[in-house]
């Protein structure tokens, strides 16, 4: 039953940060040419992964989009680590 539960928690964790807490505007501002948005409510709970990604307007690099978001400075953010 306690496996159940984390199993669940985790999965809950995953798909709250996964699921639309972004979206892809046509605004190019990196070589990858993607922005996105923050969205509320804001994550409360990221996966560990690391894909940077630099926030904006804040100019700081953060390991993923989800972890970036969790910060109410952020408005949007871009695909790579921020310039220095």
């Amino acid at each position: 039953m306690k496996k159940t539960i984390v199993l669940l928690a985790i999965s809950f964790a995953f798909l709250h940060c996964s699921s639309n807490n972004t979206i892809e505007t046509s605004s190019s501002t990196n070589i990858h040419g993607k922005r996105f948005e923050c969205e509320e409510p804001r994550p409360e709970a990221c996966t560990f992964y690391y894909e940077p990604v630099c926030a904006k307007p804040i100019n700081e690099t953060f390991s993923n989009g989800c972890f970036a978001c969790m910060n109410e400075e952020v408005e949007f953010y871009v695909l790579g680590e921020c310039k220095k």
